[in-house]
């Protein structure tokens, strides 16, 4: 390239990695909650955006001087990624659920202390409650459930449940 430091004798960056696995299930969707992307000291900003990517799309997309370091990390680290992936595709909650409610507790309370009258909070307590559980398509380490009507056949509704800290109004 001809720069300065190519002219000192410099080849470039020295790489150096560490591998680790996020345990934040909010920051594995949303890096961008942990970096700092401004400039420090008044410098320009290096970078405007993070996000995750795999490796193999960092190898097929990092400038072709770099590629070699990143497919040696990318090999390196195979055996790592598959034991973590396989871990938690090991985590199965697939199928029916159902409530047995006479082994419940507090429900017509939590009922009632969201506005349900008492008849009305108990007959919704006792009534049953059937979901299907299924894995998201587009990551299988969170769940898409489906919750039936009483009759156990209408889906009443879907949610999608992502990894991590997440709110679900309640829909009396």
């Amino acid at each position: 390239t001809g720069s300065w430091l190519e002219k000192e004798g410099y080849a470039g960056q020295e790489l150096n990695w560490v591998i680790f696995r996020c345990a934040d299930a909010m920051l594995e969707r949303n890096p961008s909650l942990l970096c700092q992307l401004k400039g420090m000291n008044g410098e320009a900003p290096e970078f405007s955006a993070v996000k995750w990517e795999n490796l193999d799309w960092v190898v097929d997309n990092v400038w072709k001087n770099k590629v070699r370091p990143y497919q040696v990390l990318r090999d390196a680290s195979r055996r790592i990624i598959k034991q973590w992936d396989e871990r938690c595709k090991a985590i199965d909650f697939t199928g029916q659920w159902a409530r047995d409610s006479s082994r419940s507790i507090g429900v017509v309370e939590g009922l009632v202390s969201r506005g349900i009258g008492d008849e009305k909070a108990m007959e919704k307590a006792t009534e049953p409650y059937i979901q299907f559980w299924k894995r998201a398509t587009t990551d299988d380490r969170e769940w898409v459930v489906t919750t039936y009507e009483a009759d156990g056949t209408k889906p009443k509704r879907e949610l999608h449940y992502p990894l991590g800290h997440f709110e679900e109004a309640y829909e009396g």
